[in-house]
């Protein structure tokens, strides 16, 4: 399961590299993201702060397009790391079931020579 989430992480990410170049896509947006639009293409506003603490320094005159562009890049990103982390969390719980599973069968390995012992001892 975890080297099919890991694997899947992979395609994600090579996908994501290989899309590199630039390729215009309609999108329909709500009048609030619109809002939230403008609000980047301001300098000083909290959002645009958000945005190149995230991101980096923004160009001045900030496009519509690119603004758009930059919140998907965030977008991205944030999906990329939650991603790691679920497969992070994934692999660490596949060892820490590993590590239970290893000392159950050492104890129950143990129990059996102790066992043993004590037949051969009567």
């Amino acid at each position: 399961m975890l080297q099919k989430l890991l694997h899947s992480v992979k395609r994600v990410l090579y996908a994501l590299a290989m899309t590199a170049s630039t390729t215009r896509k309609s999108v329909a947006l709500t009048p609030e993201d619109l809002d939230v639009v403008q609000r980047l293409r301001e300098a000083g506003s909290p959002e645009r702060e958000y945005l190149e603490n995230a991101l980096g320094q923004m160009p001045a005159n900030l496009s519509e397009s690119q603004a758009i562009a930059e919140l998907v890049a965030l977008g991205a990103r944030s999906v990329r790391e939650r991603a790691l982390d679920s497969a992070y969390e994934a692999y660490a719980q596949q060892l820490l079931e590993e590590e239970v599973s290893y000392k159950d069968a050492t104890r129950a390995r143990r129990k059996l020579r102790a066992d043993r012992r004590e037949q051969a001892q009567q």
